[in-house]
């Protein structure tokens, strides 16, 4: 109980154990021994207010409100306030609620809500990229076996059209154009063999099942041979590849058919996509690959660096990645003649196996740089691919 001056004239017990005063302690005092230092000053003039027009009326439930106890801590509390007059004038009963339990539970709950909103965020977002990478997935195998139908048609086509023309030249003994026809027949079979190695590589990749024969090579002798089987291609565009003296060692641990693979796929990329010409490098340089953990190393790995620079229409920023994934091509080749989207997949694929690290970027001056590295040795490594 409170007089119209704010003093305290009356408490019970259940305001002893919430506030930790005796009555002695609180009786003759004024309210505001109750309440935080912050809130003193305002409440005289809500003490005012009330006492000229006294009416019942709740406090908190929307807003905080908050006693100090005689240790100095604050207690959240509601109050209700109850004009009573008595022969000693009027007077306010205060009803306080310590609703510390209440205020810990809605804490605990809002904290769970805010998890809980943040896991279905996180969740949403999860099974948003989830769907768009498989929509993409599934748009790329679409491109992918739109463009396989057609370059698996394109020979085979000519090679039944050159097939019976050779066929009805044979009775006029025109050699000079069955032996055109017949080379026609071979490069279509040629084009059609190298697509029906693409997909077969594909199926071993992902199948975990292609095989790697580890022997020691040269990397440079093997590049060699590639520009030599390219050789004619390359000349029909003009262009000249450029396999300067390595400066290092190009001897690796690794299998020779496969390495030549990647030579192979990253050459014909860059002899499709060069400029009329224009000049392919391919150079060598000695570098290190970070350590391999999993086999317990812990200094960096001595490795060699190949770099093929053409002087090309390059790839865009946001393809440097993707060019590497199955099924993809970039945007930029949709343009040009050929090719299926595994190649470079394929790349990645060898190169990973053996250990080593492939990636593109594009040529400041136009044209694109593959960069492939690959530790010296691979002794200990599994001959198939994981």
């Amino acid at each position: 109980m409170v007089n119209a001056t704010g003093v305290i004239t009356l408490i019970n017990a259940q305001c002893e154990t919430i506030f930790g005063y005796s009555q002695r302690e609180l009786i003759g005092q004024p309210l505001s021994i109750l309440l935080p230092e912050r809130h003193r000053s305002a409440h005289d003039a809500h003490q005012r207010t009330f006492f000229s027009a006294p009416v019942k009326k709740q406090m908190g439930g929307f807003r905080d409100l908050s006693g100090r106890k005689k240790d100095g801590t604050d207690v959240p509390v509601e109050i209700g306030l109850t004009p009573i007059h008595t022969a000693g004038g009027l007077h306010t009963m205060a009803t306080i609620i310590d609703v510390s339990v209440r205020k810990a539970n809605e804490a605990a709950l809002l904290l769970l809500q805010n998890h809980l909103r943040e896991e279905v965020e996180a969740r949403t977002t999860e099974l948003q990229r989830a769907k768009e990478e498989a929509e993409s997935a599934n748009a790329a195998k679409s491109q992918f076996l739109a463009n396989m139908s057609h370059e698996l048609r394109t020979p085979m086509h000519a090679i039944l059209s050159y097939s019976e023309l050779a066929i009805g030249k044979l009775d006029h003994a025109d050699i000079d154009k069955v032996h055109r026809y017949l080379t026609r027949i071979r490069e279509s079979g040629t084009v059609l063999l190298a697509l029906l190695n693409d997909l077969l590589d594909l199926s071993k990749l992902e199948s975990g099942v292609m095989t790697y024969q580890n022997t020691l090579l040269d990397l440079a002798a093997v590049a060699g041979s590639v520009i030599a089987e390219l050789d004619t291609l390359a000349k029909n565009r003009r262009l000249r590849i450029l396999l300067p003296s390595p400066s290092t060692s190009t001897t690796v641990n690794g299998d020779e058919f496969r390495l030549a693979q990647v030579f192979r796929n990253l050459l014909s990329n860059a002899i499709k996509f060069a400029g009329d010409g224009t000049e392919i490098v391919i150079l060598f340089a000695q570098t290190t690959l970070s350590p391999r953990i999993a086999t317990g190393e812990t200094t960096p790995v001595p490795a060699i660096a190949v770099t093929v620079t053409d002087q090309g229409i390059g790839f865009p920023r946001d393809e440097a990645d993707v060019i590497f994934d199955k099924f993809v091509q970039s945007s930029k080749s949709k343009t040009c003649a050929g090719g299926t989207g595994l190649g470079l997949a394929i790349c990645r694929e060898i190169v990973t196996a053996h250990q080593g690290r492939i990636w593109a970027e594009n040529r400041p001056e136009g044209g694109a740089i593959f960069t492939v590295i690959l530790p010296f040795d691979r002794q200990g490594l599994s001959q198939k691919a994981a």
